[in-house]
């Protein structure tokens, strides 16, 4: 007879927090939503985002996430500022809306560039 396991793993009536729940989750267990579009944000309640192409840029200005930027003075401002995304290091934050940096026509248009293809994915809390 093989011992049973249940034992190991909490149920959602024994974590206290919504932060227990997503630490004990594995990635895209409450569900994710893979983004393609760019210059536009897309709005939703997401934890974690990770690019999955290495021609990504996470836009300043259409991302909504409680993240400051230090300017080398005591009181940080909010952040702003357009950041390239590695592929596959995951971006956590309490993120309400994401957007992209527009690179194909009328953005950057840089080579090996991709209109239709998946570039991010984030994982819902």
């Amino acid at each position: 007879m093989i011992p049973s396991r249940e034992h190991l793993v909490k149920g959602n009536h024994e974590i206290n927090t919504k932060e227990e729940q997503l630490l004990n989750a594995p990635y895209g267990q409450q569900g994710a939503l893979v983004m393609q579009e760019e210059g536009t944000g897309v709005v939703g309640e997401f934890y974690c985002i990770m690019a999955i192409r290495d021609d990504v840029i996470l836009s300043g200005t259409l991302t909504t996430v409680n993240w400051y930027e230090f300017d080398g003075t005591a009181n940080p401002g909010a952040w702003d500022v357009d950041m390239p995304m590695p592929v596959g290091l995951p971006f956590y934050g309490d993120f309400s809306q994401i957007g992209l940096v527009n690179q194909g026509p009328g953005g950057t248009n840089i080579q090996g560039y991709c209109s239709g293809c998946p570039k991010v994915i984030a994982y819902y809390k």
